[in-house]
């Protein structure tokens, strides 16, 4: 639809150019309703309820500008583009490389460690969310107003502090109690980091070599999509018995204050 839809990647020319829409007595058309093949160039054709006039002229001379950067090929179908690879395939790497905002070249240790471990892929592309920020905690429903209250948004582990991804999964004190208990099977003694970057690679660097860092990533994966998923069960599915399994744990470690 010439008007309606964003087929020129500037957004639709409707919203740009509501008043020559208006205007328009070709609302509802496609592009190739709106012009004609003329030895092999194409001609733009517009149809207007009156004659243009003052800023009107104006702004057709804009749109006809922005036209100009339209391609079109004669006999041809229309196809989808992907723009960030210069062959217009869609690739992973360049839609990674672009929510990432980063260079092609440059790299992030953090995201080498979490593609190559030994993990099923959906919870390496959920790490990767928690790398971004981008888990649906409460504290980013408050933001997008999905939800409305403080009250809404406490985490659900603890019921204490505002869900966000830092604190569900590395500073509730229930996350903290799985934390400990990880660490020290491991024979591991150290502060925890509420930053997830920092504290994938501070768990990362338990192992001596390559092979073993993997399988330490490997481990911090496992632990926090099972908080995630622990998490779900008690908002979405009202597990109550995995809500008192944790609280019986937290409440004999937190006093009676």
């Amino acid at each position: 639809m010439f008007w309606a839809e964003n087929w020129i990647g500037t957004g639709s020319l409707e919203l740009r150019f509501r008043r020559l829409y208006n205007l328009s007595c070709q609302k509802r058309e496609p592009v190739k309703n709106m012009g004609y093949w003329e030895n092999g160039v194409w001609r733009w054709s517009f149809r207007w309820r009156r004659r243009l006039q003052g800023r009107e002229v104006g702004w057709f001379e804009e749109l006809t500008g922005v036209l100009r950067a339209a391609q079109l090929v004669e006999n041809k179908q229309d196809s989808w583009v992907w723009e960030l690879e210069g062959g217009g395939s869609y690739s992973v790497n360049s839609s990674y490389v672009f929510l990432q905002g980063q260079n092609l070249g440059e790299t992030n240790p953090v995201f080498s460690w979490i593609w190559t471990a030994p993990a099923p892929s959906n919870i390496k592309a959920f790490a990767w969310r928690v790398m971004l920020g981008r888990i649906q905690t409460r504290d980013n429903l408050l933001k997008r107003q999905v939800i409305h209250t403080a009250a809404e948004a406490l985490c659900p582990l603890c019921g204490r502090v505002e869900e966000s991804c830092s604190h569900l999964l590395f500073t509730c004190p229930a996350a903290l109690l799985i934390w400990y208990d990880v660490y020290a099977w491991l024979g591991v003694s150290t502060a925890q980091i509420p930053v997830g970057e920092v504290h994938l690679l501070q768990f990362a660097s338990i192992g001596s070599n390559k092979s073993q860092k993997l399988g330490e990533v490997a481990i911090w994966l496992t632990v926090v999509w099972s908080l995630w998923c622990v998490r779900n069960r008690i908002v979405f599915s009202g597990v109550s018995y995995l809500k008192t399994k944790f609280w019986s744990r937290f409440s004999l470690n937190r006093g009676s204050g």
